[in-house]
């Protein structure tokens, strides 16, 4: 059985919206020069907007119905991708539970109010297309000035050029 979990990093914690999540998601773990990306539908949610570069957590739980001898564990552990966090073995149910946690960042929100729709304690609601994308892209912020190193005596620190006498 699989499960899904989605949080927010907001004021200094996690905020879990799972309740609010539509499936299917989309993501893609892309090979190439592209960024990996997520795009999820939220329903319902009493939130408006949700600020770009918000962290975004995504946990995918793999729990298979199968039973497993102890010592296949190492061998999924093995070929396991890089992504998995964790692979755990349940001794007495024969049970291996697999998760995976991706990291986003917020890169748009789209978000439509649900008129006459509201909360049990009277907020709004708004359904969100968020579209997230890998965390290197915050780097787009930040600028590096070019920097060069130049030997202005002329030494050979490494000894390649030795003159024979």
């Amino acid at each position: 059985m699989n499960t899904l979990k989605l949080e927010l990093w907001q004021n200094n914690a996690w905020q879990d919206i799972s309740k609010y999540l539509v499936f299917p998601i989309k993501w893609a773990d892309l090979l190439d020069e592209q960024l990996d990306e997520t795009e999820t539908f939220i329903k319902h949610l009493p939130k408006e907007f949700i600020q770009p570069l918000t962290l975004v957590k995504l946990t995918i739980t793999n729990t298979p119905s199968a039973r497993f001898p102890a010592d296949y564990v190492a061998v999924l552990q093995a070929r396991a991708e890089t992504n998995v966090s964790s692979i755990t073995y349940n001794a007495t149910t024969g049970k291996i539970t697999e998760i995976y946690e991706r990291f986003y960042i917020v890169a748009s929100d789209n978000s439509i109010e649900l008129v006459g729709i509201k909360t049990k304690d009277g907020l709004k609601t708004y359904n969100h297309e968020l579209y997230g994308i890998e965390l290197t892209k915050i780097m787009e912020g930040f600028i590096g000035d070019p920097i060069t190193f130049t030997n202005a005596l002329g030494n050979d620190y490494v000894g390649e050029n030795e003159e024979i006498a």
